[in-house]
């Protein structure tokens, strides 16, 4: 109906009732009874009426009637008080936060599909209670005969559960009928919603869900558990911890209740956001922290949850029930309920930083059936993309198993994490360089936080060698992600553990993988020393590969600093070495890096040569980052010979490889010689906007110019600057500092 047809079925304003809507305004109960209903044709809708009455009443701060008769004569609404019973819904202290969607959703299944069970399913402290609770207050008044809540938390065996849900119900106890008959007798006229909480440990009971259901048909059932019923009629619906805005939203109404002249600066603000998304943003783990408030300050709370997770997690209100007023309580209830099997495996999965892959299982000896039991258990979860799924554990949970693993017991699992991540590594050093490469560098950085802890805690095992092995194997992972910082902390904790008893071939590699990160980073000092050790242990050992990479590093450096002989000879030394063993990589490698003397020395077309040798073994070999880095070099060496078509060519072909792997060090200097076609094309103004980009982009990832490129860079800038207006071409770079690199790719490859 339009507004205008409803106020003129009430018989009032059209304002009077855009203000409702808009909420300016609350309805009158008896209003809403006298005219509303019979005016939406809601006589022989009582479920509706009722609801729509109920939530007059909320909207003013009162209580809802408890049943509701509509008279079809009079368009009367008489509210008869009546008793609760002992099943009656518990009123709910605080409003609830961050579930409208959720409570909607649940609402409407109960409603309107033909399973009438629903299971809200989730870990310990994710609130399935209060939800069940909001969705029951919702629905209770479009159930003739109403809701009714059972605890079932304090109960452990199953056999008690058709008693437990009598007395909810007000059923008295009878000699001669089972509780079980007296359930079905009483409920199979009845149109109502039965609220069972916490049913997880009682799963063995729900043959009597199934019964009920049989013979009770307008009877609907909402269950919390962290476990399913396997019952045909189940629907089910995983609880997800908040979004981090309604976390925030909640730790703050609990925090200001304790603290109410609590003020939030943006720093504070910062800190509750990092905490909350410490706290995995869990409800109950939300309240338990923000509780603490009264006694310590925010930055404090923080700190302790570092140090003392769960003894920070404790001394909830009293009007919780017990297990949940400390998380550590709700969580050995659930631990204490797994399998041996499942328990060793849920404490040793604690190893794990950020999720793993199911086949690492295996390392920690854990059964295929353990791991889905936990999953449906929800103490663990699935997550990731559909083609390569992982599995997670909640923070909070991980503490938890932790604290569960003895001294012995984390030596060993951290052993067999270690071997699992070792093995990871090696498989990737070689993977890095073929026609997988960028599914490499993408699982790479998935599982970066486990082969971190698996670095340190070699370390800290003063297993030099594992840590060793895991960061060389992630060389090319390093220079080719701009993780250069990263890479540069390892190799120092490495060195500073002592490698002197590595095996030869792995200080080779050491020494080359600083040499590497360190050129990247433009300390040459530092390079051309790891890259002499290197060359220097690989001939006493007889190690080609070793020999052939430190010789072109040392080329690399060489050119970078100017000395265009030396680093030809340097360059030239490691092609011929590594053409003589068919290290085919390497050859592509040292190719680009004599190309680039020979631009230097204004040697165009030999560098053309060079690069063209290089490009047809990268895609041969299909590594797709040195791919790109040959054809930005291709792009500008037709920019130097006036072939602006082919440099067209080959820069947006690298732009393009660079995008797919978000690997800037590439997009920057692409963009930088399509600005080159645009200013040949006489659009300086656009070539100026993707110069500006490309100058926001090596700014935000702390990309240098390389000083093979420096003198190209330099001549770029002035020669736009002189065919056009040098103040309009200021304008253009600052406006392409500010577009996103997306806009600024999609402008330069428009050409």
């Amino acid at each position: 109906m339009a507004q205008a047809d409803l106020a003129a079925a009430v018989g009032y304003s059209v304002s009077f009732i855009s203000n409702l809507e808009k909420e300016a305004r609350q309805p009158d109960v008896e209003m809403v009874a006298q005219r509303f209903v019979p005016a939406l044709a809601l006589q022989d809708e009582p479920r509706l009426a009722a609801r729509l009455i109920e939530l007059a009443a909320l909207a003013r701060g009162l209580r809802p009637p408890v049943s509701v008769i509509v008279s079809r004569d009079t368009r009367m609404v008489v509210i008869e008080e009546g008793d609760e019973g002992m099943g009656a819904l518990p009123v709910a202290p605080t409003p609830l936060i961050g579930r409208a969607g959720d409570v909607d959703w649940v609402c409407k299944r109960l409603l309107g599909h033909h399973g009438r069970l629903l299971t809200l399913l989730g870990p310990p402290g994710v609130g399935k209670t209060r939800l069940a609770l909001e969705a029951a207050a919702t629905l209770q008044a479009v159930y003739a005969d109403g809701a009714c809540f059972v605890p079932l938390d304090a109960l452990e065996d199953p056999a008690l559960v058709p008693a437990t849900v009598a007395a909810a119900l007000g059923l008295e106890e009878s000699g001669d009928r089972e509780p079980r008959h007296r359930l079905i007798q009483h409920l199979r006229r009845k149109e109502k919603l039965l609220v069972l909480d916490n049913f997880e440990q009682i799963l063995p009971a729900a043959s009597l869900m199934a019964e009920l259901l049989a013979a009770c048909p307008r009877l609907r059932i909402l269950v919390t558990s962290r476990e399913r019923l396997h019952l045909r009629a189940e629907q089910r619906f995983r609880v997800a911890p908040l979004p981090l805005a309604d976390a925030v939203e909640l730790f703050l109404q609990v925090a200001s209740a304790v603290d109410p002249g609590l003020g939030l600066s943006a720093e504070s603000r910062n800190l509750v956001e990092k905490l909350c998304l410490e706290l995995d943003c869990l409800p109950l783990a939300l309240e338990l922290a923000a509780a603490h408030l009264e006694l310590v300050s925010l930055p404090a709370l923080w700190k302790r949850l570092h140090t003392q997770r769960l003894d920070v997690l404790s001394g909830g209100p009293g009007d919780l029930p017990v297990r949940q007023r400390a998380l550590r309580t709700a969580i050995a209830f659930s631990y204490e309920r797994l399998e041996p099997g499942e328990q060793a495996l849920f404490r040793r999965l604690s190893v794990f930083a950020g999720g793993f892959e199911s086949d690492a299982v295996a390392y920690l000896h854990g059964a295929p059936s353990s791991l889905e039991a936990l999953l449906s258990k929800h103490l663990i979860y699935r997550t990731g993309a559909p083609e390569r799924p992982r599995i997670a554990m909640l923070e909070t949970l991980r503490a938890f198993a932790q604290e569960q693993l003895g001294a012995d017991e984390l030596a060993e699992v951290r052993q067999r994490h270690a071997a699992y991540f070792l093995a990871l590594a090696n498989e990737a050093e070689a993977a890095l360089h073929g026609c997988e490469q960028q599914i490499w560098f993408e699982r790479l950085a998935v599982e970066i936080h486990n082969l971190r802890a698996t670095m340190q805690h070699a370390l800290d095992a003063q297993d030099v060698a594992t840590a060793a092995h895991v960061c060389a194997g992630l060389r090319h992972f390093w220079t080719m992600q701009n993780r250069l910082e990263e890479g540069r902390l390892w190799l120092d904790r490495i060195q500073a553990a002592g490698s002197e008893d590595l095996p030869p071939s792995l200080r080779v590699n050491l020494h080359n993988s600083r040499g590497s990160v360190a050129f990247y980073q433009g300390d040459y000092q530092q390079a051309a020393a790891s890259f002499r050790h290197a060359l220097e242990l690989g001939r006493d050992f007889d190690d080609p590969w070793g020999m052939a990479f430190a010789l072109d590093g040392l080329g690399a450096v060489a050119a970078a600093q100017g000395e265009l002989g030396r680093a030809h000879d340097y360059s030239l030394q490691s092609l011929v070495l590594s053409q003589k063993h068919n290290l085919d990589w390497l050859s592509a490698i040292t190719l680009i890096t004599l190309g680039e003397v020979a631009r230097m020395q204004g040697h165009n077309l030999a560098a053309a040569e060079r690069y063209e040798e290089s490009l047809s073994l990268l895609r041969r070999l299909g590594d797709d980052s040195f791919t790109a880095v040959t054809l930005i070099n291709l792009a500008q060496t037709a920019l130097n010979l006036g072939d602006w078509q082919r440099a067209r060519i080959f820069a947006q072909e690298s732009l393009q490889l660079g995008m797919t792997g978000a690997q800037y060090h590439i997009v920057a200097p692409a963009l930088e010689k399509l600005a080159a076609v645009w200013g040949h094309r006489d659009r300086p103004d656009i070539a100026g906007q993707v110069i500006g980009a490309s100058q926001a982009l090596r700014q935000a990832h702390n990309i240098p110019i390389q000083p093979v490129d420096r003198a190209d860079y330099d001549r770029l800038l002035a020669w736009l600057r002189r065919i056009g207006d040098a103040a309009a071409f200021d304008v253009a770079l600052a406006s392409g500092q500010a577009i996103a690199v997306e806009e600024a790719v999609a402008l330069a490859l428009e050409i």
